[in-house]
């Protein structure tokens, strides 16, 4: 039985079923049952809710760094935070509605999409910056937000995004 004392949970939009579904940590975690009825995430966050936690946490100071930086990174930083937002936009919607087809997936997930193409044109138009790592890091690392379209299991695409990011903050 699946109880909020020992439940946390990562979430991720599933093509395959309708409505949002919530994966355990398996690795460290077997002994519990998740499926797509599960509502639980994070000690009873919903996603909208752990989104924001991220964005009113880390993301809150790379925007307020960034924005003390300047220069490219607050350029950067401008594009970057306009992605974040339709993120959260989809998550709201997610939480709200039953898994749309396949195609009517695509059309939700196309100014997301575009937004991101911009974060990375930005980047490689910058490629002279004093601060082009950060700018690498960034760039490499904003592609994790397409998490939600990686069905069944979304984890591993996060983690090989995270890693990218990893090799210019070395």
């Amino acid at each position: 039985m699946l109880t909020m004392e020992n439940a946390c949970y990562i979430q991720s939009l599933c093509a395959c079923q309708n409505g949002i579904r919530h994966c355990s940590y398996t690795a460290s975690r077997k002994h519990l049952y998740v499926d797509k009825n599960t509502k639980i995430i994070c000690q009873g966050f919903t996603g909208k809710q752990a989104f924001d936690l991220l964005l009113d946490g880390h993301v809150a100071e790379y925007l307020k760094i960034s924005k003390e930086v300047g220069g490219d990174v607050q350029k950067h930083e401008d594009v970057v935070h306009t992605v974040l937002k339709l993120e959260r936009a989809l998550l709201v919607t997610a939480s709200q509605c039953q898994q749309p087809a396949d195609n009517k997936l695509s059309d939700l997930l196309a100014p997301i999409s575009e937004q991101i193409k911009e974060v990375i044109t930005f980047w490689e138009k910058n490629r002279g910056s004093k601060l082009f790592n950060h700018l690498s890091a960034v760039s490499e690392s904003i592609q994790a937000l397409c998490w939600v379209a990686m069905a069944p299991k979304p984890g591993p695409y996060v983690k090989e995004m995270n890693d990218a990011a990893m090799f210019y903050t070395n």
